[in-house]
């Protein structure tokens, strides 16, 4: 499976809980429960709209409360395939995000890679190979008729 390919039935983050290895396998070890007052679920589903692009659909951020701890989770249901998500890349002061810059996380169990520069650039390439479009040799070649083109029509 490519790292880009999606996974099935989408995933859900829960903020709260803690995992261990068990068999290899990632296991529930215990709940810490959040405090309501530090959470903006309204600010969560914001930044995850003005973050992620394209920005996911049908994303359910909630409250569980079994009455002894609380949690949050994020539902992000099964994408439409073969679309690729780009977040916006942190850099610069802690807190703020340039909105010119892009990244490509990719999950693996419980953690994130970002695509490298030249991953990002290698699939750029191929997608625009793929819709037919010139490369940038082709393109380099079209500047050189242009401007040999304007040049003959301006005179000696």
């Amino acid at each position: 499976m490519s790292p880009l390919s999606p996974t099935a039935g989408g995933g859900l983050l829960v903020l709260g809980v803690t995992t261990r290895l068990e068999d290899g396998e990632e296991v529930l070890d215990r709940t810490a429960s959040v405090d309501r007052s530090t959470v903006d679920l309204d600010q969560m589903r914001k930044l995850i709209r003005e973050r992620v692009t394209p920005a996911p659909r049908s994303v359910t951020v909630g409250w569980s409360d079994d009455g002894q701890s609380c949690v949050v989770f994020i539902d992000i249901p099964q994408q439409a395939s073969g679309t690729v998500f780009v977040v916006a890349a942190p850099a610069g002061k802690q807190g703020q995000v340039p909105a010119h810059t892009v990244a490509v996380p990719v999950r693996d169990a419980d953690g994130t890679h970002w695509l490298p520069r030249t991953e990002i650039q290698r699939l750029l390439s191929m997608g625009i190979t793929a819709l037919g479009m010139p490369g940038p040799q082709a393109l380099t070649e079209l500047v050189r008729q242009a401007v040999a083109d304007a040049q003959a029509c301006l005179g000696p």
